[in-house]
């Protein structure tokens, strides 16, 4: 079982390449049957856990376990780059990180528990207006690339949509607030501020009757209520990773965000890197 379906099937070993990287013997789940909605939408053929082993379904080293044991990296990171369209040069690199694909330095913050890529969130605020949602103490949230959203408990979520007032029609995005999380560890804080832009969902179609605007402006939330112990959780998904390029850090175990670079030229050639 998992958060949008489930699988069955057998476990194998077997020789596992992934660009220039080969990992020998990696033990993996061949699946048999798939239920969910989640596979008659995406056109995938499997999925690539890279949180912690504490997560894994079986007792088995994970993939970059692996590659860590098989020393095949000069650093245990790997990291996200999220392009904007009409670019489609997204990508995912392990190893050291290209600055090519990054602003500025890396703001780390160590991992809470190493089960998701767990940290501390300390408030989230609308405008400078804090929410006050985790008064009683940090709350939990996780950095999860297999989320396309931002997501969080269902009351505290709809408290955020009410007062962003996102429209419909698109006509109001430059009177909308900027939304800034704060986030941290035991030594130290940051707030990570996004942007209408960012966290308005927009159709790639436009409406010509409506200024040619996109069609529809929807807000990128999405309630989520994980149960206790593991929740209740916070995600910073897709939509949070696009602004800030994301690195992902086995030892130490910590997470690194820096602004992401974007050039949104069509014409610029598409970047494959490991």
């Amino acid at each position: 079982m998992f958060g949008t379906g489930q699988i069955t099937g057998s476990l194998a070993t077997d020789t596992f390449r992934l660009g220039a990287l080969t990992v020998v013997n990696q033990t993996f789940g061949m699946i048999n049957s798939e239920k969910g909605e989640v596979f008659n939408a995406g056109s995938f053929d499997g999925i690539l856990g890279l949180s912690f082993p504490a997560l894994s379904a079986a007792s088995y080293a994970p993939v970059f376990d692996s590659i860590m044991q098989q020393s095949l990296l000069p650093v245990n990171c790997f990291s996200f780059y999220y392009s904007r369209l009409p670019r489609q040069d997204s990508a995912v690199e392990f190893g050291v990180p290209s600055r090519d694909h990054y602003e500025g330095e890396l703001k780390w913050i160590d991992v809470s528990k190493e089960v998701y890529w767990e940290l501390q969130l300390f408030d989230i605020y609308v405008g400078d207006k804090p929410q006050n949602f985790c008064a009683d103490g940090p709350c939990k949230i996780v950095v999860d690339t297999g989320t396309s959203l931002l997501t969080g408990p269902s009351a505290e979520i709809s408290q955020l949509v009410r007062q962003l007032n996102v429209g419909d029609h698109c006509g109001d995005l430059a009177g909308l607030p900027t939304l800034t999380y704060e986030i941290g560890d035991s030594k130290t804080r940051y707030k990570f501020s996004l942007e209408p832009d960012f966290y308005v969902v927009q159709s790639d179609a436009s409406d010509d009757s409506n200024g040619g605007r996109p069609k529809y402006c929807k807000p990128g939330f999405m309630a989520l209520d994980v149960p206790p112990p593991r929740g209740p959780l916070w995600i910073l998904g897709d939509v949070f990773m696009q602004k800030y390029f994301t690195v992902f850090s086995r030892n130490p175990a910590r997470v690194g965000f820096a602004i992401a670079r974007h050039d949104n030229s069509p014409q610029a050639p598409a970047t494959t890197l490991l």
